[in-house]
C-alpha cells in the first residue's frame, strides 16, 4: 500500500512537579515508506524536552528543544550546498486554553 506511513514508536512522559511547573519528554520513529509526507523515502527519529510553566489558569508558556535524525541525508544546511541527517530546532510558546 503506498501514500501510508506509519509511526512506529510514540513514547511520550509528562511530569507535573508543582501547580505550575512540568516537563514533558517525547521520541518518536517515523517511516515515510513512499517519501509522501516528507519528500524523502526515509526513516525519522525525533526527541524533544519541554518545560512548561502555567503562570495563570488559562495560559502556559513552554520552553522547547528538539532534535531530528534521519537515515539519510535529507536536511539541507545553511549554506544550501551541502546536506545532513540530522537537526535541530528550538521553540518558546505562549498558549491560552478555553472552553466553548
Amino acid at each position: 500500500v503506498t501514500g501510508v506511513q506509519t509511526c512506529a514508536l510514540p513514547i511520550f512522559a509528562n511530569y507535573k512537579f508543582t501547580e505550575q511547573w512540568r516537563v514533558a519528554f517525547r521520541g518518536e520513529i517515523f517511516h515515510d515508506e513512499d517519501g509522501y509526507k516528507t519528500g524523502v523515502v526515509q526513516d525519522w527519529r525525533e526527541v524533544t524536552a519541554t518545560l512548561g510553566h502555567i503562570p495563570l489558569k488559562n495560559w502556559e508558556l513552554r520552553a522547547e528543544a528538539r532534535h531530528d535524525f534521519f537515515n539519510k541525508k535529507s536536511i539541507l544546511k545553511k549554506n544550501s550546498v551541502s546536506s545532513s541527517n540530522s537537526q535541530q530546532s528550538y521553540a518558546l510558546e505562549a498558549i491560552y486554553s478555553f472552553s466553548l
